[in-house]
C-alpha cells in the first residue's frame, strides 16, 4: 500500500453535500459548449447563480441563458479565483480540454475544488445526474444512489 492511500479511501466515501442554493463556477471545454445551455438553465431553474469564463459565458448569453463573466485568475474582479475564495459557490463544473498542463485555466480551476474542499464535477452526464437528483430533492422524493467498493 503506498504511503497517504488510506486517506484517499476514506475521503472518498465522504458524502458530498451541494449547497441548495449559491453560485456556479462553469468553465466549459469547447467541445461541450453547446451541451451546457440546458444543464445551465436546469440549474437557474433550482435558484443557483451561473458564473462563467469568458467562452464559457458567451456560449450561455447565445443560448439565452444568463450567467455573470468571471475574469481570468488574476484580472480585474470578479475572477475566478476571488469568486472560489469567497466561499459562495456551491458547485465547480469544468469539462477538462485535452491535456495535463498544470498552467491551463482547467487545471488549476479544479486544483483550488481540492484546496477549497468544493464539489467538482467534470463530465455533463455526472451533471445531468446531479440535476436530476435536485430535482428529485424539491419533489419530496429520496434519490438513492449504490456506491462502487
Amino acid at each position: 500500500m503506498k504511503a497517504g492511500t488510506g486517506s484517499v479511501q476514506r475521503t472518498n466515501r465522504r458524502r458530498t453535500r451541494i449547497k441548495k442554493k449559491g453560485k456556479i463556477l462553469m468553465s466549459i471545454a469547447d467541445s461541450n459548449k453547446q451541451e451546457i445551455v440546458p444543464y445551465a438553465e436546469d440549474l437557474i431553474a433550482l435558484g443557483y447563480e451561473v458564473y462563467a469564463t469568458r467562452g464559457t459565458q458567451h456560449a450561455l448569453t447565445a443560448g439565452y441563458v444568463p450567467a455573470s463573466l468571471l475574469g481570468n485568475f488574476g484580472e480585474d474582479k470578479p475572477n475566478i479565483d476571488s469568486l472560489i475564495k469567497s466561499g459562495d459557490v456551491a458547485l465547480i463544473v469544468n469539462t477538462p480540454t485535452k491535456g495535463r498542463d498544470a498552467d491551463r485555466t482547467g487545471f488549476r480551476i479544479r486544483r483550488m475544488a481540492v484546496e477549497y474542499k468544493l464539489p467538482c464535477i467534470t463530465s455533463l452526464d455526472t451533471l445531468g445526474a446531479l440535476i436530476k437528483a435536485l430535482k428529485l430533492n424539491l419533489e419530496g422524493k429520496r434519490y438513492r444512489t449504490n456506491g462502487i467498493e
